[in-house]
């Protein structure tokens, strides 16, 4: 076989058996006065049974293609130092199973999910139903607010959102939506129903909307935004200061 041999695409065509008879002969008549040649075949085996078939024809390519962009052209094959090329694939091989490690092993949570969960509460319900007769309107809210309290949120959430729709102005079923939403983990949601509240300056739940919006941000990991919203809280010395304060001082 020639002298400079190409190993990695010869080994890898070999074990993929895509050698013609005569290139295989040859193969194994150099294998077996090469030891090089065998102790990276050897390696090439074991690696195969760690790698799956698509991700190891995905590296493959990639290998291919780092090489064709480093190497300069030379108008013939050259010879592929394949140690360089197994080191990367080691390399690949921790650094994708420290991964999935942190991931099974929850570490790999952003310090924005951690704050959001030492601080996050589910907002106290606040609303009483009057001892006489309810009109329409009040007994749909009271209806869904009694979901929202027992935590069905599959129920209350399109109430709040057809009272939302007869009443654009309702801003009380505006909040509660979003508290639901927070619940449901779609935090994009949540702030636009929050943002409508605090545009409205609606004051009973101005403040709520406020720290509601603050915790999805963060949730969301948009940690500059979010500490820039309890910054504000904050400098408003309200319910929420101390928590606010709280943060802060976590995420700085």
């Amino acid at each position: 076989m020639k002298s400079k041999f190409n190993y990695f695409e010869q080994i890898q065509a070999y074990l993929s058996d895509e050698m013609a008879p005569q290139q295989r002969e040859e193969f194994e008549a150099e294998l077996g006065q090469n030891s090089s040649l065998k102790r990276e075949l050897l390696f090439q085996k074991k690696l195969n049974t760690i790698i799956m078939d698509d991700e190891l024809e995905q590296f493959k390519n990639e290998l291919d293609n780092i090489h064709k962009e480093v190497a300069p052209s030379t108008g013939r094959k050259r010879s592929i130092n394949f140690g360089r090329y197994t080191l990367i694939a080691a390399s690949l091989l921790v650094l994708v199973s420290l991964s999935i490690f942190l991931i099974m092993n929850g570490s790999g949570s952003s310090k924005g999910e951690h704050i959001f969960i030492k601080y996050y509460e589910k907002y106290a319900p606040d609303y009483t139903t009057r001892a006489y007769e309810l009109s329409a309107y009040e007994s749909k809210f009271a209806e869904a607010y009694k979901n929202y309290k027992s935590n069905e949120y599959g129920l209350a959430k399109p109430v709040f959102e057809s009272l939302i729709q007869s009443q654009p102005g309702n801003f009380a079923a505006k909040f509660y939506l979003g508290a639901i939403y927070l619940e449901l983990n779609e935090m994009d949601s949540a702030i636009i129903q929050f943002d409508a509240v605090i545009v409205s300056n609606d004051q009973f739940y101005l403040e709520h909307s406020e720290w509601f919006k603050a915790l999805s941000t963060l949730k969301l990991g948009e940690i500059k935004s979010a500490i820039d919203q309890f910054k504000l809280i904050a400098n408003q010395k309200g319910y929420y200061q101390t928590r606010a304060e709280g943060i802060i001082s976590e995420l700085q």
